[in-house]
């Protein structure tokens, strides 16, 4: 690749990256609830020391790996909780692996190739760089558990082995959907080796994987292997839930691999994602035919590939977004490692037009970041939700309860709880009624306005009566303050409301 090409490919991500990052740069992060509960679980963290767990995961009762929370710990720390801080985290993240492929694989696949990887890389993340969440977490994992294989499958040194296994368990950490089944695909990988070329003391390389997998061990330990009880039930059929017949799954799978989950176009252009799956059809029909060089890299990805959407059939439902995530640097390496055997022009002419509509996409997007801190998920409108606390108490000791519909309320949470750092001459005290007592509400969904809120302040708080003093905040927020006399305090509330975060 020319140094002019180079420089071209590097200017458009370049302002790919430029409109990616337009929510950091305007103080803001994506803060929707898996998102806010992170950010709990790690001020807990600083107050009552190691977690076990991390996210909860789709099958009831089980949870991800906390390792997503310790990634992040040291940015919560340096920012002080503040989630614009760790979003500033990300976007370095963003960076910073992308750039360690480029090492991993230019003499793998060429230095073009592998330029142009790091490249796709960082576009696809700035999808998601103001949102990054747990799933994020394994598909940084993913191309340097291709590289293990890979060196694995050319060398057969003890190390490479080990680095197989250790990485799955990071991916098993961050993403338990994707996880097992790469756990799976690599130990099938092993042992096809192992058998070929009787390396029989490398199975012991898998018993790195316990490292990784330690604070599942301990948790089921204390808790009376209460995942692995949720496990049994999931397969014994004592969830009640809506199981997709086999053809709906099979489409799902279908459409989310070829087209939204291959990661080159974003957002509504995504369906023409299938033009580049039947470029790369193509072209590696032709590499494995006159079985060309880069051969072991194709395979690999498309075994890793291929062999996790076969697997995720044991799962009765859809391969959902959280989970494709992880998967999107599949098919960007395959279509790179094809760059040596095609013809240079026409691969470079397809990756302009690519970059090209990505920077269209970020460019509209970025011009919606202003109205962006006017809805729920912005983090600078829960903190503006959070200030009006503060600035309507009297008094230095407020007690604050907050309200949701969907329960959890964990981003008027913890938007109330950062916001008590910047008034430190007021001292809040959550879930407790005192003199002065404030009520968060976020509004209910237009289909359902039951769930106002009225049943969590009678029945919950036990409070009957209409509030002393009511703010209409912005996006139909609403903040009451109530006055409460020695009788109302001594009221108690529900226990359940002192749960912050919900089923952990």
């Amino acid at each position: 690749m020319s140094k002019l090409t180079s420089l071209i490919l590097v200017i458009l991500t370049g302002i790919i990256f430029y409109f990616g990052i337009q929510y950091q740069m305007h103080g803001d992060i994506g803060f929707h609830t898996d998102i806010a509960r992170d950010f709990i679980v790690m001020h807990d963290m600083q107050r009552a020391g190691i977690t076990l767990v991390g996210p909860r995961a789709d099958w009831k009762g089980l949870f991800h790996g906390p390792l997503w929370f310790y990634f992040n710990y040291p940015a919560f720390v340096l920012g002080h909780g503040n989630p614009v801080v760790v979003g500033w985290f990300w976007v370095l993240c963003s960076l910073i692996f992308p750039g360690l492929y480029y090492f991993l694989f230019k003499d793998i696949i060429g230095k073009g190739g592998a330029l142009i990887f790091s490249l796709l890389c960082v576009t696809v993340l700035m999808q998601y760089v103001q949102e990054f969440y747990n799933p994020v977490g394994a598909t940084f994992m993913i191309p340097i558990l291709v590289y293990a294989m890979y060196r694995y499958f050319k060398t057969h040194k003890m190390l490479h082995a080990l680095l197989m296994f250790f990485v799955a368990g990071l991916i098993v950490q961050f993403q338990l959907a994707i996880g097992i089944p790469m756990t799976i695909l690599v130990t099938l990988f092993l042992l096809k080796e192992v058998v070929r070329h009787k390396k029989y003391t490398h199975l012991f390389s898998m018993l790195i994987i316990l490292i990784p997998l330690s604070t599942f061990i301990v948790f089921e330990v204390r808790h009376g292997f209460l995942q692995t009880q949720a496990v049994i039930n999931h397969f014994h059929g004592d969830e009640l839930r809506y199981i997709p017949s086999l053809y709906d799954r099979a489409k799902n799978r279908m459409v989310v691999a070829f087209t939204t989950g291959a990661g080159f176009l974003p957002g509504v252009l995504s369906d023409f994602n299938i033009l580049g799956t039947l470029f790369m059809a193509f072209v590696s029909g032709s590499i494995f035919t006159k079985k060309k060089k880069h051969t072991e890299i194709l395979s690999i990805v498309l075994f890793l590939y291929g062999g996790f959407y076969l697997i995720s059939f044991v799962h009765s439902g859809f391969v959902l977004n959280h989970e494709f995530i992880s998967l999107l640097f599949f098919p960007l390496l395959f279509f790179t490692a094809l760059y040596e055997h095609t013809n240079k022009k026409v691969m470079h002419v397809l990756l302009i037009v690519i970059l090209l509509a990505n920077i269209s996409y970020f460019h509209k997007r970025a011009q919606g970041v202003e109205a962006f801190q006017n809805e729920h998920k912005s983090w600078k409108f829960q903190l503006a939700v959070g200030k009006a606390i503060y600035e309507h108490a009297d008094t230095q000791d407020v007690g604050v309860f907050v309200y949701a519909p969907d329960i959890y309320a964990y981003a008027p949470k913890y938007a109330a709880l950062y916001a008590s750092t910047l008034y430190p001459d007021k001292t809040m005290h959550f879930s407790t009624k005192l003199p002065e007592t404030f009520i968060v509400y976020e509004p209910p969904p237009k289909d359902k306005p039951e769930l106002n809120g009225t049943y969590f302040r009678q029945w919950q708080m036990g409070l009957t009566r209409p509030a002393d003093e009511t703010y209409e905040l912005n996006g139909g927020f609403r903040l009451e303050k109530y006055l409460l006399s020695e009788e109302e305090q001594n009221v108690p509330h529900d226990p359940l409301i002192d749960d912050w975060v919900s089923q952990r």
